[in-house]
């Protein structure tokens, strides 16, 4: 087995990886390229995180003109780089091949139907809150994105300090199960620590990402799980029952405890990939419990 350099392994880099990567490892005029992962998207720009530390990227001319639509890198793509460390920058060359990509309908550009999320995702926390904002009809719709991706879902329902007593958050457990057959369902509280551990365990030695609607503490869950307050937050709002969205771009940060996390910014017009067909096809039990409980 390769000896996998300990940087690169914090991201997720494997001997499966690595294989992948063989055929970028030279150009014709033997220069070396270097494997990295995109750790933040700005519009026609990217951050990545090698062996040598991060680094600002952009597309080399050949790769910007030739990706088709969805090929171009997103969060928690592996890449072959040419690092000009002096400079702090790079150019990407390649984009490897993706595991899981986790996809949606764009919400607006019909011209460019197909938005891509993030890649190489393990697992996808669907987050939802446990007050007036659960919503399972909202819920099936992540849940069938996160399916479709290739990953494994996993609910997260937060704030359970909000919760009057131990009865509802056990009520809102089935609530979720009804929809969501077969699915893992952890209660969490950023405030109590109720239930991270097991979130930080499912996070340990992969890539999750984070995903839900505004406002339901996908910050707060993921500030504690780092251990530090990386991401603007706010409290939630009393006359609504709603915290208000504050990510801003999507990103990938190592976890302490080991892993990393994908975050992204509140999806409000989640469109599933495909048509409301998708459900089925990723959750059939679901279509079933809905003729009973939705007709």
């Amino acid at each position: 087995m390769s000896t996998i350099p300990f940087a690169l392994a914090a991201l997720g880099w494997d001997d499966g990886r690595a294989a992948a990567f063989a055929p970028d490892a030279g150009t014709s005029a033997g220069i070396g390229r270097a494997p990295a992962r995109v750790t933040v998207e700005h519009r026609g720009a990217y951050e990545v995180a090698w062996t040598g530390g991060p680094l600002r990227a952009t597309l080399a001319g050949r790769l910007r003109h030739s990706a088709g639509p969805g090929e171009l890198p997103v969060v928690g793509d592996w890449v072959a780089i040419d690092a000009r460390q002096d400079e702090g920058a790079a150019s990407i060359h390649a984009v490897l091949p993706r595991r899981t990509t986790l996809v949606r309908r764009a919400p607006r550009d019909h011209a460019t139907p197909v938005q891509v999320l993030a890649a190489n995702v393990d697992v996808v926390l669907v987050a939802t809150s446990l007050n007036r904002d659960l919503n399972p009809r909202r819920l099936e719709r992540y849940l069938a994105v996160a399916a479709e991706s290739g990953a494994r879902p996993v609910i997260v329902l937060t704030k359970a300090d909000l919760a009057r007593d131990p009865g509802e958050i056990a009520i809102a457990e089935v609530a979720v199960a009804e929809v969501a057959a077969g699915v893992e369902v952890l209660a969490t509280s950023a405030r109590t620590g109720a239930g991270l551990d097991s979130v930080a365990a499912i996070a340990r030695g992969g890539t999750i990402a984070v995903v839900g609607s505004s406002g339901v503490g996908k910050s707060t869950l993921i500030n504690t799980l780092l251990g530090e307050d990386r991401l603007a937050t706010r409290e939630i709002r009393e006359d609504d029952a709603r915290g208000r969205h504050m990510t801003e771009r999507r990103q990938l940060v190592v976890l302490p405890g080991g892993g990393a996390l994908i975050d992204t910014p509140g999806l409000r017009e989640l469109g599933l990939w495909g048509d409301e067909l998708g459900l089925a096809a990723a959750f059939p039990e679901v279509e079933e419990v809905n003729m009973h409980v939705y007709a």
